[in-house]
């Protein structure tokens, strides 16, 4: 069970929260429709895991982190050419 998730993306940090699904799609959809910076984390079988990140700019380094209780936390980085 996902509790929370944070993402690095260049110095910026997003925080955040569990949402219901179609609440968390639609606002990652605004954001992205804003070119806002942008997370969103869904768990698709007890170890498979999706992310989309939104309105990254070329050369930007990316870090994602998610929280579970009672399991390590999971990083995950990729730059971006």
């Amino acid at each position: 069970m996902i509790t929370g998730f944070e993402i690095w993306i260049g110095a910026r940090h997003i925080l955040e929260g569990i949402q219901e699904v179609e609440k968390a799609r639609e606002l990652y959809k605004q954001a992205l429709e804003q070119g806002k910076r942008a997370g969103l984390l869904e768990q698709r079988c007890p170890n498979l895991f999706s992310l989309r990140i939104a309105n990254v700019l070329p050369g930007e380094s990316i870090q994602a982190k998610y929280h579970s209780p009672g399991e390590d936390n999971e990083f995950t980085r990729v730059d971006t050419p």
